[in-house]
């Protein structure tokens, strides 16, 4: 394929759907809360449940020079399906950064925040005043609610996909110890989700946030693989409305490695945005994620922690 029709296949898989834009919802950059009302609009954070939150934290930082709250722990009774109520230990962090904000939990009681070292569990997550008045619109699209304490509730959708509705006293404050040294990538600037259920995951997204999604595009991505062979993957990006961070909905065949969907379970990574592709790839890696895959010099996909992170240049935006 020609390098022309390559960057033009790129730029519509990386485009990623954006969200729309709710005056008067959610939370501002610097932290300061708003009332929601109506659809919850893009979300405000973009989640990981991860196994061991120091070694997520001091890779992510490393490698995208993000900065972070300090961790928090917590010990608040939660009601669980399936287990009823405890008194759990959780420990969170999120970057500086927003809109979204990259946020980390860990916990080990048995919960939809259950995750390994190898598999993290991926959730979207939206500030809000009051939980239970932000979870009706849930409610009503077919989200199940699986975890509440009260201050924070988390609900899942087709596909096991993972909403999570927190107060904004329930967050996590302070700072990290400065900025790191290296490229900078920025705040996140794209969601992909990757489902089986395509068409309910998208509905359902849809229905709580108010993203209109378009018609699905087509193309053929060719990749290079960490075991040194190449791929053509037929990719399809269902497109929304404008906002930031941008969303998108993603179908591969075959999938990249650690990007299978099944019927109960939906990957998805953050995408950020760079000039310089393979310079960000060098500067993941130093901080040990694998390489998955790579389309140079345009995008790269790593690992760690659990977590998979799209580095994609800055010429995909619109």
């Amino acid at each position: 394929m020609h390098f022309s029709k390559i960057a033009r296949a790129l730029a519509l898989g990386l485009v990623p759907v954006l969200a729309l834009a709710f005056p008067g919802a959610g939370m501002t950059e610097d932290g300061v809360e708003r009332p929601r009302t109506g659809p919850l609009g893009a979300p405000d954070h973009v989640g990981f449940a991860v196994a061991d939150i120091d070694a997520a934290v001091r890779q992510l930082r490393i490698g995208t020079g993000n900065r972070f709250t300090q961790i928090r722990t917590t010990q608040p009774v939660v009601a669980v399906a399936g287990f009823g109520s405890s008194r759990i230990e959780m420990r969170r962090a999120r970057t500086l950064r927003g809109s979204p904000h990259l946020e980390l939990i860990e916990s080990d009681a048995p919960g939809p925040w259950s995750a390994t070292p190898a598999q993290a569990k991926p959730f979207l997550s939206y500030t809000v005043t009051d939980v239970d008045d932000a979870a009706s619109r849930l409610a009503n699209a077919g989200f199940q609610r699986v975890a509440d304490s009260g201050a924070f509730a988390f609900w899942k959708g087709a596909g096991g996909v993972l909403v999570q509705l927190i107060e904004n006293s329930a967050a996590p404050t302070g700072q990290d110890a400065g900025q790191p040294p290296g490229i900078d990538l920025g705040a996140v600037r794209n969601v992909s989700i990757l489902p089986c259920p395509v068409t309910s995951v998208r509905t359902q997204v849809s229905a709580v946030s108010g993203i209109s999604f378009s018609p699905e595009v087509s193309y053929d991505m060719p990749w290079q693989l960490s075991n040194g062979s190449s791929v053509f993957v037929h990719e399809t990006v269902s497109l929304g409305s404008t906002n930031a961070p941008y969303v998108s909905i993603v179908t591969q065949a075959p999938a990249l490695p650690d990007n299978a969907c099944t019927t109960t379970s939906t990957p998805f990574y953050p995408v950020f945005l760079t000039g310089d592709v393979p310079a960000a790839g060098t500067q993941l890696d130093a901080a040990g994620w694998a390489r998955l895959a790579t389309a140079n010099p345009m995008v790269s996909l790593h690992r760690a922690s659990g977590i998979s992170v799209e580095i994609a240049h800055t010429s995909f935006l619109p």
